[in-house]
């Protein structure tokens, strides 16, 4: 996610880590879910839409609300 700050954030890294080896999520969801990750901060950092134009108007939504 992309705080109201502009700084880019992966929340629950975790929580999902603790899943993986509790319900012994198989090898393949795990390189999947980090690769789906890993694309969609590329794609924030980048600010390809929809997390360029799209995504600074909920900010200044964000920011004008409070």
């Amino acid at each position: 996610m992309r705080t109201v700050g502009g700084a880019i954030e992966v929340l629950d890294e975790d929580e999902f880590a603790a899943h993986q080896r509790t319900l012994r999520y198989p090898q393949h969801l795990v390189d999947s879910a980090r690769s789906a990750v890993d694309e969609a901060v590329d794609l924030l950092t980048q600010r390809i839409e929809p997390f360029d134009t799209a995504a600074r108007r909920w900010i200044e939504t964000a920011q004008t609300s409070r």
